[in-house]
């Protein structure tokens, strides 16, 4: 069966697809894993449908129930990833995929501790902000790190995320999952109230990009002016326009971000 694009063919100039893939050319061998083959221990992104995906350690011994069968773990370790698994109850009828995590798969299979930015928004962010290879940035706050991954890998091991979180708990959370993934070495999380207490003082006018995603971002804004470097750029998200214009009588620029599907069909229409 030939694959076929979500979206109608376009013709692009050759400088658009640097724009386009640049933050696949930027990858951090360690931020996932790297092998061919599923071993015990490795994360990996469970596709039960479009719509129903799960992260999961392979865990020796260990069974993954769902409404589609039981797959014993024992039974992922030594394949490829991408592998199709047949389930071993329901006489064989369902099966699942195995896939290697992504950015992207991880945004759409992580567990929510909170709103979360989708590949939308992520792209148009890193895009606007030119997050690039070895980049540094901050962001406030961490949530459920679906933007922080993206950004991880945009920056690459010569950059540097520095994200801040308040909620103590959530802050615990995403570190271990950032230690779990490879990436303690290139994020650095806080605990911090950063639109009471800053940034801290050893990351002053050395930050290429600053994304606040928080309920009074206005309040971190001067925060903000302290950590970027000249000429250097901030983005941020608000939950409600009208407050927006409440808050800040003369805006630099608002910019929203649509998603639009499009349907691709033989006759090319």
């Amino acid at each position: 069966m030939r694959l076929r694009a979500p979206w109608p063919r376009q013709k692009h100039r050759a400088g658009d697809w640097k724009i386009l893939f640049r933050t696949s050319t930027t990858l951090n061998p360690k931020m996932w894993s790297t092998k061919r083959t599923i071993a015990a221990g490795d994360t990996v992104i469970v596709w039960m449908t479009r719509d129903s995906l799960e992260p999961l350690v392979v865990t020796p011994d260990a069974v993954l129930h769902n409404k589609y069968g039981s797959y014993p773990h024992n039974n992922f370790i030594g394949l490829p990833y991408g592998a199709k698994v047949q389930s071993s109850s329901r006489d064989g009828k369902g099966f699942v995929y195995l896939l290697r995590p992504t950015p992207e798969l991880w945004t759409l299979a992580l567990p929510h501790r909170t709103q979360i930015l989708y590949l939308a928004d992520i792209s148009f962010v890193i895009n606007w902000l030119n997050i690039g290879t070895g980049k540094r940035v901050v962001e406030a706050g961490t949530g459920s790190g679906s933007f922080s991954h993206s950004v991880a890998r945009a920056i690459g091991s010569s950059g540097k995320l520095f994200t801040f979180e308040f909620h103590e708990q959530r802050a615990m959370k995403a570190k271990e999952e950032f230690a779990k993934h490879g990436l303690d070495g290139i994020v650095r999380l806080e605990h911090r109230n950063v639109c009471r207490d800053g940034f801290g003082e050893d990351i002053l006018d050395s930050i290429d990009a600053v994304f606040l995603d928080l309920p009074v971002p206005w309040d971190a804004i001067p925060h903000a002016k302290r950590v970027l470097r000249v000429r250097c750029c901030s983005l941020v998200r608000f939950y409600r326009l009208t407050m927006l214009l409440e808050r800040c009588s003369s805006p630099d620029m608002l910019l929203q971000s649509l998603y639009r599907a499009s349907d691709a069909h033989s006759d090319g229409s």
